[in-house]
């Protein structure tokens, strides 16, 4: 089955792709940040390394341009599938989220040894922001 790429919505996959980024900066700061470090049991000295090993102007546009990606992909399918509606938008991100999204970040997981909280909190954002980005790419 070839995807369609004709018609596809580049607001929308903008949108959808700022959409993705805000839900993440809220969810790993307003929301969750607290919870979060305290799943990873991250100490102080733990959090200064981490912000010292990054660098903002590199890392905040290379996770907005995987959000496009995930954009482009996603209106693809949408407009493949002939999908229109919010709602099948939505179960579609969710859908993603479950088979792709969540199944590969669990069998990480699963040889990780990681936080079982920490695994929630990180995959919970990707399928409010693939349900958030379906019903975006949707509707426009």
């Amino acid at each position: 089955m070839p995807l369609v790429t004709e018609g596809l919505n580049v607001w929308a996959i903008l949108l959808g792709a700022l959409a993705y980024f805000v839900i993440g900066a809220l969810w790993y700061t307003v929301l969750f940040m607290k919870a979060w470090i305290k799943a990873y049991d991250l100490s102080e000295q733990d959090l200064k390394e981490m912000q010292e090993r990054q660098t903002p102007a590199i890392t905040f546009p290379a996770m907005f341009v995987t959000n496009i990606v995930t954009a482009v992909v996603f209106s693809m399918l949408l407009t493949t599938m002939n999908i229109t509606s919010t709602l099948d938008g939505i179960v579609l991100g969710a859908m993603l989220w479950v088979g792709f999204a969540g199944a590969c970040a669990f069998t990480t997981q699963l040889g990780a040894l990681r936080s079982v909280f920490g695994f929630v909190i990180d995959t919970a954002y990707h399928l409010v922001a693939l349900m958030a980005m379906g019903a975006i790419l949707a509707s426009m």
